[in-house]
């Protein structure tokens, strides 16, 4: 009979269209949606253009040699110039080349650099970093020059030879991406989406709340079993969306999400029963008709989804920081740190204690429901 209940559910569950689009449908066009607004999210580095830059030669820029080489010289990558250098002969050819947008700054040279930038952009920032940097070391230069000219090779040499004070690293076993915490926020959410199913599998045990959970009240198969059957069908077709999800993150949108399946499946499955077990308290709990069950399923998914950064990543990075015991304590942050501690941390120790609490929680949530649902008797059906 468990099997056969089964069986029914899941055929009932897969037909549900309005709940799979809550549950399928919609996170897949989020998931789209975020991977057009992030179209390099999986790149490590960023390449910016070749700065067109002028320099106006007069008879001071000739009094300064080392400007030109400096300014060709500079690179934003080995084999790519920070510069691409005009010299211009005459102040009027600056202005019409930094008028018609052909250079996006110059540089006018008398006894000192004066730069002529074309608004307050990327590239203008880029020219005036540049530039100050040049005038800060080439005033170091003339302090040792006349305090200390025996010293001037040597600074010179040390100037010509490229010094790295300091390594990049990191402690995990993946470069940290913000933009990552926007995916597993979504992850996140379908989990906790699931609630409807979850409340929808109650109101179909409840016999004031449908004609097929009165009928199957008054059948002699047990409550309990009814509630396993439904539970399990459920949580099967939830299972499957997520993992339909995560596969199109990973095969569709190329979104690196982790190399360690096991945990991420299992991650997965957790929030799969976090979820539907928090919709099977709202459908067992709350004395109110469908639509206000559904009202606040919507209602504390999305704010649990903001609050755990899907719309701005710098939300949750406040909330955690504000009330700490947040990150464990609201589902969505649970499930979302769970699937980034996969991602990015070598200690698995975050990893089983988020897994132990989505556990406990649904563990509670489920005790929760059973205790409600063998209390409630009918004086008719």
């Amino acid at each position: 009979m468990f099997w056969n209940i089964f069986g029914y559910r899941m055929k009932s569950n897969v037909r549900d269209i309005s709940t799979l689009f809550w549950t399928l449908a919609f996170p897949l066009f989020l998931a789209t949606f975020f991977g057009l607004v992030f179209p390099n999210i999986t790149s490590n580095t960023v390449t910016f253009e070749t700065v067109n830059v002028g320099v106006y030669e007069n008879a001071a820029y000739a009094g300064d040699p080392y400007l030109m080489e400096s300014i060709q010289s500079a690179k934003q990558s080995k084999d790519i110039d920070l510069f691409r250098v005009t010299v211009f002969e005459s102040k009027e050819a600056a202005e019409v080349a930094l008028h018609n947008q052909e250079i996006s700054g110059y540089a006018e040279v008398t006894d000192r650099v004066i730069l002529h930038l074309a608004g307050s952009g990327f590239n203008q920032t880029i020219i005036k970093s540049f530039f100050d940097q040049y005038g800060q070391i080439s005033s170091a230069i003339e302090d040792i020059a006349r305090d200390n000219p025996a010293a001037i090779q040597e600074v010179s040499a040390l100037l010509q030879k490229e010094v790295q004070y300091t390594t990049s690293t990191f402690a995990g076993r993946d470069k940290p991406d913000s933009i990552l915490v926007y995916f597993y926020s979504l992850i996140a959410m379908t989990c906790l989406y699931g609630a409807f199913q979850g409340q929808k599998e109650i109101m179909h045990i409840q016999a004031n709340q449908s004609q097929l959970a009165a009928r199957q009240n008054v059948s002699p198969v047990p409550k309990l079993k009814l509630f396993g059957s439904s539970m399990l069908s459920v949580t099967l077709v939830q299972y499957l969306s997520i993992l339909i999800l995560l596969a199109y993150l990973v095969f569709v949108l190329r979104i690196n999400i982790g190399d360690r399946i096991g945990m991420i499946l299992a991650a997965a499955f957790a929030g799969c029963c976090l979820g539907i077990s928090f919709g099977a308290l709202v459908g067992a709990v709350v004395k109110a008709g469908e639509g206000i069950k559904i009202a606040i399923i919507i209602s504390f998914s999305m704010i649990l989804s903001f609050l755990s950064g899907m719309m701005q990543h710098s939300v949750k990075v406040a909330v955690e920081k504000a009330v700490p015991v947040f990150k464990y304590a609201l589902p969505g942050n649970l499930i979302a740190n769970t699937f980034y501690a996969i991602y990015y941390f070598n200690n698995n120790e975050r990893f089983y204690f988020g897994m132990a609490l989505m556990i406990g929680i649904s563990i509670v949530f489920y005790t929760i429901v059973i205790l409600v649902l063998r209390r409630q008797k009918y004086a008719s059906i």
